[in-house]
Order: C-alpha cells, then structure tokens, then sequence
C-alpha cells in the first residue's frame, strides 16, 4: 500500500491477491523523472503451465524497470511522445530478451497502463488490456478500454508479444480541474466491479487511502480471479477553470499536438453534450468563424430586402416536332430472358451475452458495431441504463452491418474501418438511412 500527499494531487495504490496468484505477477510504481511524475501498472498473465522465470524476476517487473530507465535517462520535449516511447522501448527490451534467452518463455499477456503529469497536464498510454478511468465529480468515464472498439489487429497487442507494436495514446492532454480523478487497474479488477460501483466510491467523501481499499475489496469479493491492482490520483490546487479529456487512441490514426502549439489552448473534451458545446465556443478561431458567418447572414438579409430589385423571369420554351411513326413500323423491343439475381442478405446471428462481454469483444467476434446492435428493433430493452450488454441476455446481431467478408459477403466493405471510422463514430442513423437507399433498394 502506498499513499502520498503533494502539492497538486494525493494518490494512493493497492495491490489484492485473488484467487488464482501463482501465474499472476503485477508491478505498480510512482516515481518522479525530468519528464514528470509518472504513475505505472503492468500486470502479467503467462500461459497456463507455461515455465515461470526465475524466482524474484517476472516480466511485468522488467517492462516496469526498463520504462523507469528510459523516463529517468532520456528527455522528451513532447509528453505524449515520452510515454508513447517509453513503451516502445520497453517492447523491444522484451522481446530481445525473451528471444534470446534460451528456455525462457516471453510474455503471454503482458498490459501496461502509463500516466505521466507534467504542469498539472496529463498524458498516458497503453498496451494490451490496461485501463485507464477519468471521473469528473459527475460520471466515470473509460479513457483505455483495452482493446478498443474498432481497433485494428495489427494494433491489438500485448507487450513484448511481437517486434513492432502501436500503443494507444491520447493526442491532446487531459486537463483536470480541482476534485477530479484518475483510476488506473487492470483487467481482473474492471471486469469484476461495475463502473456505476467504482462512481459510487469515488464520489464518496472518504479519504483517497480508503477508496482504493473499498474499490480492492470489492473486486476480491466479486470473484476477481487474478490480483486487483489499482492506482488512485485526485487533484486538487489547480489554476485550470475547465476541463478537456480525450480517450486514448492508435496514434497513427490521430492528428498529435505539434511542439509549436500553445499549451493553454482549449481542446474538445469527451464528456457531456453541454461540456463539449463550452470548450468549443472557447477556441478561438471557432469564435471569429461563428461571427464571421452572423456578419454574413445579416449582410444577406440587408441586402435582400432593401437593395436586390426582383423581376420575374422569362420562360422560354422550345417545342420540338416528333415524327409519328406507324404502330406497325415501330421496331419490336428486345425483352430481357432473365432478371438480375437479387442480392441475398445474411441472416441475424442469434448471440448469448457472456460474462465479462464489452462492445469490444462483440465486435471482435461479429465485426458490427456496438450502435447497429442497440438500434436492432429486436434488440430493443436488453441493455442496461449505459446501453451496456447484459449477461445471459440474447441478442440479434444484423450481419448485414458486418466488416468481416464470411458473415456479409455482399456489404461488408461497406462497413470497414475507413467508413465507419476507427472508433465506428461515423455508425449514425444518417449512415445506415444511405447504405440502405444506395445498396437495398
């Protein structure tokens, strides 16, 4: 157990074994470097009866040693780039050394959750089935659901697992404001305790020390199998007005914040519909575009009822004579043999709900997003009061909405991650009222 009082924010962390320890190794660190104070969880689940390490050595320990060194030894100018590096090099350091030490096993499931704090700013990455959760004194809110929904494969990897891996990174940092909160833990534990549980600890008014234990107890007693680890900071003594968050993402898909840019200027947050509209109307340029375009459509509505003249029109119509041709004359039309075979669409997929299921692994399993499904009319009432699936319910999965080619040969491109966009943002009911006028009718 480690709590520790500073002059912006108060953390606290805790490890609780669970049932199954033996093949279970987590590592948790604080530590400040010259790139900022850093806060880490690494948690190891090798392959059922594969060889351990030697005794005192495990993996999550090395990833956790070797991302110390690099924050402690190497200067990053751009903070999302040092926890994104930090990982990369913890990767490669891995994979040499499970490869060349012979009759060692490398990492089966290695995940890495990292935040770093720098001028009160936040930055994090992620590898694997690490999560990371923000609460805003309102709602929790997931910024690393592990692997996320519509990420592509090459970038669902665990640490150490191959040569070259993608970490999730947010592109712009998190800005806090007084009483907000930062969660980190790992798979057992987010699987095992709802986030409507974790909110309800985290608004409590009891000391930062006793959540972590509550939240720890309460993982153990749901059933977690593996150990419960957990990371809490709350912030406190800030000078940020306003809040702006983002979830992390594959940074080769999103644009990253340049060196050159101002720190201090607004970006658009994740959280409530209100929360978004205010952070936008904040940026500058968004401000001269909204008066610009007021300025305009005044200067229209001037001109269009004191100084445009109306006259009417002239219609000019061209008559062109026909020749008549005689019925008998009239050349016999060719009748098509055979009409055009219809397309035939795939039937539902009839799906139980499993424990432990997220929107990520049902779309990892029937490549549809998660809106498709809660949008089916027979699916209609068998979510929860999140949209979350409910074990042991069953639900219709349209395949016709599918990315994969087995479960929707005719469409599925019409639903890949470059139209439906790598997070499926774009799946709206705007998107599926065009596939069905341009594809089904």
């Amino acid at each position: 157990m480690a709590n520790k009082k500073l002059k912006n924010f108060e953390y606290a962390s805790h490890s609780e074994p669970g049932k199954l320890t033996q093949n279970v190794v987590d590592e948790s660190a604080f530590f400040e470097t010259p790139n900022g104070a850093i806060f880490l969880i690494c948690n190891e689940k090798p392959d059922e009866g594969a060889e351990l390490l030697p005794e005192g050595k495990s993996f999550a320990r090395i990833a956790s040693e070797r991302i110390r060194y690099y924050l402690e030894n190497e200067w990053v100018e751009n903070p999302d780039s040092a926890v994104y590096n930090a990982l990369i090099y913890a990767n490669g350091f891995i994979y040499e050394y499970s490869r060349k030490n012979a009759g060692e096993r490398g990492p089966a499931q290695l995940s890495c959750s990292l935040i770093l704090v720098r001028e009160n700013k936040i930055f994090y990455s992620c590898v694997g089935n690490a999560r990371i959760l923000f609460f805003n004194g309102r709602r929790v809110y997931v910024l690393s659901d592990g692997f996320h929904e519509g990420v592509l494969p090459e970038q669902q990897a665990y640490l150490g697992s191959r040569q070259s891996i993608e970490p999730l990174v947010n592109p712009q940092p998190l800005v806090p404001v007084d009483g907000d909160m930062l969660l980190m833990c790992n798979e057992d534990f987010y699987e095992n305790v709802s986030e409507k549980s974790i909110q309800k600890i985290l608004d409590d008014q009891m000391p930062v020390v006793n959540k972590i234990y509550r939240l720890a107890d309460m993982a153990v007693a749901n059933g977690a199998q593996g150990s419960a680890s957990l990371q809490l900071v709350s912030f406190y003594n800030l000078d940020h007005q306003e809040r702006s968050f983002v979830a992390a993402q594959p940074r080769k898909t999103t644009k990253v914040r340049a060196a050159s840019e101002k720190d201090d200027e607004p970006t658009a947050p994740t959280g409530t519909h209100m929360e978004k509209i205010q952070a936008y109307l904040q940026i500058p340029w968004v401000r001269i575009l909204l008066v610009g375009i007021a300025i305009m459509a005044l200067s229209y509505m001037f001109y269009d009822m004191f100084i445009r003249e109306p006259r009417p029109s002239r219609e000019i119509r061209t008559v062109r004579e026909v020749p008549v041709v005689e019925e008998a004359d009239q050349p016999e039309l060719q009748q098509p043999t055979t009409a055009p075979p219809a397309v035939k669409l795939p039937e539902d997929r009839a799906y139980t709900v499993q424990s432990g299921d997220t929107w990520g692994r049902i779309y990892t399993r029937f490549g549809v997003c998660s809106w498709f499904i809660r949008n089916h009319p027979p699916n209609a009432g068998k979510f929860d009061a999140d949209e979350n699936p409910v074990a042991g319910s069953r639900l219709l999965i349209p395949v016709v909405y599918s990315a994969k080619r087995d479960l929707n040969p005719d469409f599925y491109q019409e639903f890949s991650l470059e139209k439906t966009g790598s997070r499926c943002e774009n799946a709206t009911a705007d998107f599926l009222e065009q596939f069905r006028r341009n594809k089904l009718r």
